[in-house]
């Protein structure tokens, strides 16, 4: 060992062996059992540390050191043996989540059968107070399968909050233009506001949110947003239009997030892809955290939620296929048109290259003859 330092009255002991090192940090603190590294030896007081050393926790200085003894013994032991073969032993893989929040099919579900999640969601997105809300109502509460099984079907979530529209969508893959698409989706539902005959101020005031799992601003801000204003002055024109875009790539690794801001736990939730990832975010979110990964369990566990899963992961299937078989029909028709054109060319020239055979006899023809004459 090279040294001892103390540190927030926690010891810190850095430790190396001949082909190991790790950290070891001794503290008081609840007892935890679990087994160390899978190696087969359960130790009272000690438990995997997530960066590739280990937590000792115990009631007692006491109960810390021996739990101490007994890891060092392992790591010595692992070491020596064959199956460590003088590397550091590897954290156990991730636990990788059946289903993630990404799924669109559990994003309507979910926030269909647990409202108030929703009604949090978007507070916290759009920065209002929760309290404030004082209507909420979700305008498309459908999910018929024969509408899931078609091609390009859009699992959004339509609401009124506080007299505005609202509209939350996730888009995982980038299928191109989606700003375009997106101003396109806000303007069809900005007019059907406003029945015939109606006046214009009547028009609400008109929000897109899209969570996606692609990059699309070139930005290190995860959260955009976007209104009508004044390209010099910034001026804004009204504020009926609002498109905000959550951009999960750009968040940071769940362990780095700040746990006292709602709106990156909640994308962090989104973002998730392992049991242990969850795990974390349930430690550090609160209730309104445990309620939604809780809320998740209980979905993703029902027969209704697996069938329409399966469902639109056959039409996803269905509609890449479509996509390729078009795009193989476009390639077969360009390559076709382009072995035309090379043919009709080849053809051209053929026929240049006989002409001018032809004049070179021509004039060959009249030498002679005029050399005849002579």
């Amino acid at each position: 060992m090279r040294k001892i330092s103390n540190s927030i009255g926690r010891f810190s002991l850095p430790i190396e062996f001949e082909n190991f090192c790790g950290f070891c940090f001794v503290g008081r603190g609840n007892v935890v059992n679990s087994r160390v590294f899978g190696c087969g030896l359960t130790a009272k007081g000690a438990k995997r540390h997530e960066k590739g050393g280990f937590i000792l926790c115990g009631m007692g200085v006491t109960e810390c050191f021996i739990g101490l003894f007994l890891v060092c013994k392992w790591a010595v032991g692992y070491n020596n043996s064959s199956e460590g073969g003088g590397r550091m032993p590897q954290m156990p893989k991730a636990t990788k989540l059946e289903f993630t929040f990404k799924s669109d099919v559990l994003f309507k579900m979910l926030f269909l059968q647990y409202p108030n999640l929703l009604k949090n969601l978007i507070a916290v997105l759009l920065a209002i107070p929760l309290d404030s809300i004082s209507k909420f109502e979700i305008t498309n509460t459908e999910m018929p399968p024969a509408e899931i099984g078609k091609k390009f079907c859009r699992l959004d979530i339509n609401m009124i909050v506080n007299g505005s529209l609202v509209n939350l969508e996730i888009q995982i893959n980038d299928e191109g233009n989606y700003p375009e698409r997106v101003l396109f989706h806000w303007s069809k539902m900005y007019s059907a506001a406003l029945p015939a005959g109606d006046d214009y101020k009547l028009l609400p005031k008109t929000i897109i949110i899209s969570i996606l799992g692609f990059k699309l601003f070139d930005c290190q801000e995860v959260h955009s947003e976007f209104g009508a204003v004044e390209v010099n002055r910034h001026t804004r024109l009204t504020d009926k239009l609002s498109l905000h875009f959550f951009e999960l790539p750009k968040l940071q690794d769940v362990t780095a997030i700040d746990t006292t801001n709602e709106k990156d736990l909640w994308l962090a939730l989104f973002n998730a892809e392992t049991e242990e990832e969850l795990e974390k975010i349930s430690e550090a979110g609160g209730a309104v955290m445990n309620e939604a990964i809780q809320a998740y369990h209980s979905v993703t566990a029902t027969e209704e939620f697996r069938n329409l899963e399966w469902l639109r992961q056959k039409t996803a299937h269905d509609e890449a296929q479509a996509l390729a078989n078009a795009r193989r029909q476009r390639d077969e028709f360009w390559q076709g048109v382009a072995e035309e054109r090379d043919t009709a060319v080849a053809e051209r020239d053929t026929a240049v290259a006989e002409l001018d055979a032809a004049q070179a006899e021509i004039k060959m023809l009249r030498q002679q003859l005029t050399a005849v004459k002579k």
